[in-house]
């Protein structure tokens, strides 16, 4: 490989990468894009120099190039002390928003339904009874029972690590729990049966004031934290059971492929022969930079372009959708400096298979 004319092919992109990664002022959307692009290409282009024409010029200059991109895509290094105030400032405020329709709704079916389950309890000896014997009750809800002794036993520091810990539990419980599709639902029919069953009994023996008194104080603190992970909880649950309805080319424009070709086979095949057949749709699916860095490594690639993706009817009630193995460029030109771009190219479209709705 002649390494003066490769470098010439390729001077205005690495000069461009050099201009993006070195700019003073902050980059709008299609600049940032571009810096990624370029980047991507660039280390390819170190890639074959490396490979190819080893040149030690040429692989410091990409090599500090790649350097300075990386810095400007990933950003300086951030203080943990800074990482932490962006949570509590930032972070955790933005993900309480975005989540509040789940734990506020949970929140208020949890309370509402504590409270007549508690009013319930209450107004029915028979269903004391059945909960809790004489002697338990009695152990427990009279004045200076186990109920009010439970939040003057310890130490107001030793009490309020234990509640942390119990809450921070019993939160972690309920929102990585979502995975289970059930555990946040039971975790928060947990919390209200008990919230009203120490209600109930309280009021029962004509001590609810007292109830709120001991409950309140860390009560609304503790109860919003489980409210706030058990909505999340049921957030991430019903993202499993509905993730949503992205179509096929929503899918992939997700994963930065463009559909270039839409070639409806059923319609094609009745109006040039007259038959009929069952839904049959290939897409030609094409991420630009990866695209560009599979012709920039093998010109006659384009043979195998764009990424083929078929959907067709399998049934009545099935639809399937499929994509070709991008690795087979790989195997059809032998060229082993495709397998990164396959590599990458597969990973992206499994995701946007995993993603899409029909």
């Amino acid at each position: 490989m002649d390494i003066d004319a490769y470098a010439a092919a390729h001077r205005a992109e690495w000069s461009r990468l050099a201009l993006l990664s070195n700019r003073s002022r902050a980059l709008d959307g299609a600049e940032a894009d571009e810096l990624v692009a370029l980047y991507q290409n660039v280390a390819t282009h170190l890639s074959v120099v490396r490979s190819a024409a080893p040149d030690a010029v040429v692989v410091g200059h990409l090599s500090s190039l790649l350097a300075t991109a990386r810095g400007a895509i990933a950003g300086p290094r951030v203080p943990a002390w800074r990482e932490i105030l962006y949570f509590f400032t930032d972070g955790f405020p933005a993900a309480l928003y975005r989540a509040r329709r789940w734990w506020i709704t949970t929140a208020v079916v949890s309370l509402v339904a504590a409270f007549f389950m508690g009013w319930y309890i209450a107004a029915n000896p028979h269903v004391q009874g059945e909960l809790a014997s004489p002697d338990l009750v009695n152990g427990v809800f009279r004045p200076g029972g186990q109920f009010e002794t439970y939040y003057t036993e310890f130490s107001p520091g030793s009490f309020g690590f234990k509640v942390w810990v119990n809450n921070a539990w019993v939160s972690a419980l309920a929102l990585f729990g979502g995975v289970t599709l059930v555990f946040p639902f039971v975790a928060m029919y947990m919390n209200t049966a008990n919230l009203a069953i120490d209600g109930g009994f309280m009021a029962a023996h004509g001590r609810f004031g007292t109830f709120l008194s001991l409950v309140a104080p860390h009560g609304m603190l503790e109860l919003s934290a489980v409210f706030v992970a058990g909505g999340c909880g049921m957030r991430i649950a019903w993202a499993l059971l509905s993730p949503g309805p992205r179509t096929r080319g929503e899918a992939l424009g997700e994963q930065g492929f463009g559909v270039l070709t839409e070639i409806d086979v059923r319609a094609t095949l009745h109006d040039k022969l007259g038959v009929e057949m069952s839904d049959y749709l290939i897409l030609g699916a094409c991420n630009p930079s990866l695209a560009h860095r599979a012709i920039d490594a093998e010109p006659d690639i384009g043979l195998l372009l764009p990424c083929n993706v078929l959907v067709r009817a399998e049934g009545p009630d099935t639809t399937v959708v499929q994509a070709l193995d991008p690795q087979v460029m790989v195997t059809v030109t032998g060229r082993t400096e495709l397998a990164a771009v396959a590599d990458e190219a597969a990973g992206r479209l499994r995701a946007a298979l995993d993603a899409v709705k029909v």
